[in-house]
């Protein structure tokens, strides 16, 4: 959540007239860190055997040391009440990196969830996919059905709508007994 919240924060500042060179570094750096502290929590709560969280962190480090000393990695094309539209270098790689993580992250639930595993479990993994559906869909549905110019705006929007994400994660926490 502090993830998310320095990045909204950041947002607002760019998007007040802050300077973008700072704090959009500070906000694509946050954000940079959010799908594999999500792969983290799936991985752990599916007892995934294996740590390649650890390669998405490791990549998430590469770009962000990228974003902070890259003085014009991040470049603000328009911003308006709903989104900030950006123009960022190494834009498709980060692309790659960000949605692959998150991709990743849903096979692994996905495959989870075709196991034969006790209904508490399956709740908590279903209530997990449940929350990435509800972060992923609107922004697909506005990217590639509403118009194609939203593609600029991705990491805006995703943030927008990942507070249907931490609200899922908020109802997921009270899942677990208490010990």
């Amino acid at each position: 959540m502090a993830l998310l919240q320095i990045y909204q924060l950041n947002e607002f500042l760019i998007c007040i007239g802050v300077n973008i060179n700072i704090t959009g570094r500070i906000a694509f750096t946050a954000i940079t860190f959010l799908p594999p502290s999500g792969h983290y929590l799936i991985s752990k709560n599916v007892n995934w055997k294996y740590k390649d969280y650890l390669l998405w962190f490791g990549l998430g480090f590469i770009f962000a040391l990228y974003y902070i000393f890259t003085p014009d990695a991040v470049e603000l094309v328009n911003c308006n009440p709903f989104y900030a539209m950006y123009e960022y270098k190494i834009a498709t790689l980060y692309g790659w990196y960000y949605l692959g993580n998150i991709l990743h992250s849903l096979i692994l639930l996905i495959v989870f969830l075709s196991r034969k595993l006790t209904v508490g479990i399956k709740k908590k993994a279903a209530l997990l996919l449940f929350g990435y559906a509800l972060l992923l869909i609107p922004v697909g549905i506005m990217v590639y059905l509403v118009d194609p110019i939203y593609g600029g705006a991705v990491p805006s929007i995703m943030c927008k709508y990942a507070i249907f994400l931490a609200v899922v994660l908020f109802i997921f926490s009270f899942q677990y007994e208490k010990k």
